[in-house]
């Protein structure tokens, strides 16, 4: 009686529904979540320009400035590492897919499914993948906290100098290239495929 409620197949249907559900919301959060920075950015850089010169240039205004654009850079790390866990969850989900749709070629050897399924576990594209919409998702954010680390660093030199000299922006282009390699490497380091021994 109970092995006629529980049918297998539709137990595996409705995983394999879930897990498609999965890899798809895993996508559409990574868009909001990025969206939700870049109009945090956008919110952030529109009341700055709206500034009038003279009140950017006093030094609580600066300094105020300063701390802004820094937490904005924090927020693009937060926001890169959303980013890098949602791509692990999407990439969790369409293998484990992939392993029902193996149960499923082993199960039916006769059925020919496989010429129907475009990804198997061994094309399963990987987690870090240059140039896909992720990536680029990712670069956005990182270029966008480097940019905002550079106003910081602007912002607090001007503070402390009380007017904008050369050696300030040197400094801030420094930090912001250290900034974008540093979260470069983060994201692909954390994203990088494992050795598949271990």
């Amino acid at each position: 009686m109970m092995a006629d409620i529980l049918n297998p197949d539709s137990i595996l249907a409705a995983e394999f529904d879930y897990l498609s559900k999965a890899a798809f919301q895993a996508n559409e959060d990574r868009a909001k979540v990025t969206t939700l920075y870049l109009l945090t950015v956008g919110s952030f850089l529109a009341a700055t320009l709206s500034l009038e010169v003279d009140f950017v240039a006093s030094q609580t205004v600066s300094v105020a400035l300063a701390a802004l654009f820094a937490i904005l850079s924090v927020y693009a790390t937060l926001t890169l590492l959303q980013l890098v866990r949602l791509r692990q969850a999407w990439h969790e989900s369409i293998m484990a897919l992939s392993q029902l749709k193996d149960y499923y070629l082993a199960r039916f050897e006769d059925v020919a499914f496989k010429e129907a399924f475009a990804w198997s576990r061994e094309t399963v594209p990987p987690k870090f993948k240059p140039w896909s919409i992720s990536f680029l998702l990712a670069l956005q954010v990182i270029l966008l906290g480097a940019a905002s680390l550079a106003a910081a660093v602007l912002f607090l030199g001007l503070a402390l100098s009380g007017d904008s000299k050369a050696w300030m922006w040197i400094i801030a282009i420094f930090v912001a290239l250290i900034y974008f390699f540093d979260l470069l490497a983060v994201y692909w380091w954390l994203l990088r495929e494992e050795d598949k021994d271990q």
